[in-house]
């Protein structure tokens, strides 16, 4: 019911694009049992992965497509799927570098889909667009988003230093900006500990979320719960009412205190993973997520 039901949960969000309410409705509707703030927290705020408007998915498609295999791809998963496949990798690296550093349209939600370690060739030239995105008053929310993501993963320390200071920034305006929203989003759309440091000002933002279905999630609180699936500390347990939200925050400031070098701006790194199971060990379906730490 629990973890099925959240997989199932986000699959809507992700594939379906089924907007947040309907989507919890569903979830519940599976004997889930009452809902969690921490959840609900994470699921309204979950960002998708950005797809082409029928202007952008034109461009793409002109470029890209040829080199996809078989017949036109029906849509830009396909697109996607179709260029790993490809047999000829280096013309296909060749066309998205192109692609990415001519500033063609849709070029850094591409990047972002497609990057995935630090030393892939495309992460410079992604990182450098993301970074003249950053500076723009007037870009896509999605090119914001994802240029965030881009930079807290793979950008130089000059460019996570001045994502940081962007979102920093953020937090003391009278009102949510767009922009504002958008890095936030950006910066919390992966769990990782390199996230850490963009999380840490977030944390002390206590206006609501401008984006619909979030409309009454307190950004702080978003940090909160990001910061302790993270770290993997239990700051807020049950149905807590919002004394106990700030009481969490406290907790939470106090390890980020108490971990000075988890706040340090770093690029991604591979997971390492918490808990360890081996085959021989005798558990029941429950049990698994509760396996000692190795």
């Amino acid at each position: 019911r629990h973890r099925t039901g959240t997989i199932s949960a986000l699959f809507r969000l992700e594939y379906d694009r089924w907007p947040v309410e309907r989507v919890l409705a569903e979830m519940y509707s599976f004997k889930f049992g009452e809902g969690t703030p921490m959840q609900e927290y994470n699921l309204r705020t979950y960002l998708p992965r950005p797809h082409p408007d029928p202007g952008q998915w034109q461009a793409l498609q002109r470029a890209l497509a040829p080199l996809a295999g078989g017949n036109a791809p029906a849509n830009y998963e396909a697109l996607l799927r179709g260029l790993r496949a490809t047999a000829d990798q280096d013309a296909m690296q060749q066309a998205l570098l192109a692609y990415i550093t001519a500033q063609r349209p849709f070029a850094l939600p591409l990047a972002a889909r497609w990057i995935e370690t630090v030393d892939d060739p495309l992460a410079e030239p992604a990182t450098h667009l993301a970074a003249a995105c950053l500076e723009q008053t007037d870009a896509k929310i999605a090119d914001w988003q994802m240029a965030a993501a881009l930079i807290a993963d793979f950008g130089t320390p000059e460019q996570q230093a001045r994502l940081l200071k962007r979102i920093e920034q953020g937090v003391h305006e009278p009102t949510v900006s767009p922009r504002y929203a958008a890095l936030v989003a950006g910066v919390s759309n992966r769990y990782t500990r390199n996230r850490l440091p963009y999380l840490q000002p977030v944390l002390e933002d206590e206006r609501l979320h401008i984006e619909p279905g979030a409309e009454h999630c307190r950004y702080c609180y978003v940090a909160l719960v990001r910061l302790a699936a993270i770290t993997d500390q239990r700051w807020l347990i049950g149905f807590p009412e919002r004394p106990r939200w700030d009481h969490a925050r406290n907790k939470a400031r106090a390890w980020l205190a108490a971990h000075p070098d988890q706040l340090r701006l770093v690029r991604l790194q591979p997971p390492t993973g918490n808990n360890t199971l081996v085959a021989s060990e005798d558990c029941d379906e429950e049990g698994l997520s509760r396996i000692p730490r190795g």
